[in-house]
C-alpha cells in the first residue's frame, strides 16, 4: 500500500528502531534522496514530508494517539531539517510541504503540528480534497476554508490532490473508489471540466497558491494491485476508456482571475 489516513507502514528496514534512530533514518533517506536527485539534475522545487498524514506516520512510533503530536513531529522535523540543509548547497533550495486529506481536518491538523507539536518550519500546507470525502456542499465553502488557513497559520495553501470522475461507468473488473459527484456538476467530460474550473478559481480566491491533479493517467491496463486488475480510477483520469484526451485536461491553461 502507500501512505494514506489508514496506512502509515514503517519499512521494513525500519522495524522496532526506538524514536531516535527513526528520527536518523527520516533524516538520512531525505537526505540521500534528494542528493540522488541533484545528480541526475532532478532537484525537486517542492518536498512533502509524508503523504497524507492525517493521523501521523511511520506507525505505531509515529502515530498521534490521544492528541500527542510530538513523535510525529520530531520525524516531521527530522525531514524538514534535511530538505533545508540540502537547500544550502543547492541553487535550486525545494519548499516544504506538510500533507492533510480533507479540508475539513486542516485546522486541526495544522494547529496540531504547529502549537502542539512545535513544527514551523515549513512552507506550504497542502490538502487532499475529494468530494467522494470532504464534507463542504459548495465552492465558497472551499474559498472560506483557504482563506481562513492562511489568516490563522500563516502558510502557504495549496490543494495537493483532487479529482472529479467524467463518468459512472467502468473500463474493467476493478471497482472505481471515487464516483460521487458535486452539486451542480454532472459526472460527464464537460462536468469534470467545469468543476476542475471553478475549483481552480475557488483556491486562487481564497488565496491559495496551487492545486494539482491526482491521478489523471492512471487509466486501465492488465497491471494488478492488492485488489485487482486495471485501475480503480479509470473514472476520473484526463483520457477516455480509448485514450482520448477528454476537455478537463486544458483547465490548466484556462484565464483565471486574480
Amino acid at each position: 500500500t502507500w501512505a494514506d489516513p489508514a496506512h502509515q507502514t514503517l519499512p521494513t528496514a525500519w522495524n522496532n528502531l526506538p524514536l531516535a534512530a527513526l528520527q536518523d533514518s527520516v533524516y538520512n533517506y531525505t537526505s540521500n534522496v534528494l542528493n540522488y536527485l541533484k545528480t541526475k539534475g532532478l532537484t525537486p522545487e517542492l518536498v512533502q514530508i509524508g503523504n497524507e498524514t492525517n493521523q501521523g506516520m511511520l506507525w505505531p512510533i509515529g502515530k498521534i494517539t490521544n492528541n500527542d503530536f510530538t513523535p510525529f513531529c520530531k520525524l516531521l522535523n527530522s525531514g524538514i531539517k534535511a530538505v533545508r540543509d540540502f537547500s544550502t548547497t543547492s541553487p535550486i533550495k525545494p519548499l516544504v510541504i506538510l500533507h492533510v486529506a480533507q479540508l475539513q481536518h486542516a485546522d486541526y491538523f495544522a494547529d496540531g503540528v504547529m502549537n502542539k507539536g512545535g513544527v514551523t518550519d515549513f512552507d506550504i500546507l497542502g490538502i487532499s480534497h475529494y468530494v467522494d470525502y470532504t464534507t463542504l456542499t459548495n465552492m465558497t465553502a472551499v474559498s472560506d476554508n483557504i482563506n481562513m488557513l492562511i489568516k490563522k497559520y500563516h502558510k502557504q495553501v495549496m490543494l495537493a490532490e483532487t479529482s472529479y470522475p467524467w463518468t459512472t461507468q467502468n473500463a474493467d473488473t476493478y471497482p472505481n473508489i471515487a464516483n460521487k459527484g458535486f452539486a451542480g456538476y454532472p459526472i460527464t467530460p464537460a462536468g469534470q471540466f467545469a468543476y476542475m474550473k471553478d475549483l481552480t478559481q475557488a483556491v486562487i480566491k481564497g488565496g491559495g497558491t496551487g492545486i494539482m491533479y491526482w491521478e489523471p493517467a492512471w487509466i486501465s491496463s492488465s497491471l494488478k494491485d492488492f485488489w485487482g486488475t486495471g485501475s480503480s480510477w479509470d473514472n476520473n483520469t484526463f483520457f477516455d476508456f480509448n485514450g482520448n484526451i477528454l476537455p478537463a485536461i486544458d483547465f490548466m491553461s484556462v484565464r483565471y482571475n486574480f
